[in-house]
């Protein structure tokens, strides 16, 4: 019996309509296993003290959160349950980044994180670049950045920024450093032929660039740094010892009641001193 193209089209219309719900569903359900196992693993990383354990699962939950987030409905799923995670989008919506941290008893932490990038805004595709955390790799102003080796942060906000053919995403960061004194930065990814790098020479201060802006502190006070998005820009505070002679023991450190911040103009970030947060001056 021979069937005609005509036939052919109806039949594999029809097994379309009834198999892409199934499977859209059966991805939806893989979702929200593994979300609840990962929710698992978390409550009981809280009660551990031993850090060989806490790694272990630390791994467990990179490697579930791994494979949900090659889903394609990943990108939207809010992953509500997962509270130890951020899960932020850029301002453009092309960007979807994660991080969490696990506090080792030293005073330091193990960092994890995935970026989730998507071509424009009418695709469903997106690529997947995994963090891989380098404990012995320091936080410099200076350095460039791959997904292999990264420095480890807290990622908060992600601007985006058109530069002439590309996109700059500047990202708002903190780093829990140790007993003594805490990070923020702000950062900034690229995506090339190379793949995602962080860090590029846009920040500008006294006519002097460098690849990002790292602020360290005392643990023991709260550094102000967001995105002011009425006014597009980055503000902060500043920061000063607490005594002249403790200039550079940044355990010292602290806010001192004056606001800098960042204004984007010509494809760069340029640094502006004195902002009076009250009054609206100072860009």
């Amino acid at each position: 019996m021979k069937i005609s193209n005509c036939s052919i089209f109806f039949i594999l219309t029809i097994f379309f309509f009834i198999l892409v719900p199934d499977l859209c569903e059966a991805q939806a359900n893989s979702l929200i296993s593994r979300e609840k196992e990962t929710e698992k693993l978390w409550s009981e990383l809280k009660g551990l003290a031993d850090d060989r354990q806490k790694l272990k699962i630390g791994f467990r939950i990179d490697s579930l959160i791994k494979e949900m987030l090659s889903g394609r409905e990943s990108f939207s799923y809010p992953f509500d349950t997962l509270k130890y995670m951020g899960k932020i989008y850029s301002t453009d919506s092309l960007l979807r980044v994660y991080s969490w941290n696990i506090p080792m008893l030293d005073g330091t932490n193990r960092y994890f994180g995935y970026i989730q990038k998507k071509e424009n805004p009418n695709s469903e595709n997106f690529t997947v670049f995994h963090l891989i955390d380098n404990g012995n790799l320091p936080l410099s102003q200076d350095s460039i950045y791959t997904p292999g080796a990264w420095y480890g942060a807290l990622y908060y906000t992600v601007i985006a920024k058109k530069c002439k053919n590309m996109t700059y995403y500047t990202a708002l960061g903190f780093d829990l450093n140790n007993y003594f004194t805490n990070k923020k930065l702000i950062e900034v990814f690229t995506f090339t032929e190379e793949g995602l790098r962080f860090g590029a020479p846009i920040f500008i201060d006294d006519e002097k660039s460098t690849n990002r802006r790292v602020y360290e502190y005392s643990s023991q006070v709260a550094m102000m740094l967001r995105y002011d998005e009425r006014n597009e820009k980055i503000v902060l505070d500043h920061l000063s010892s607490s005594k002249p002679e403790y200039e550079g023991q940044y355990q010292f450190y602290g806010p001192d009641f004056s606001y800098d911040g960042f204004e984007y103009k010509d494809c760069k970030w340029y640094r502006v001193e004195d902002i009076d947060l009250k009054a609206g001056r100072g860009f």
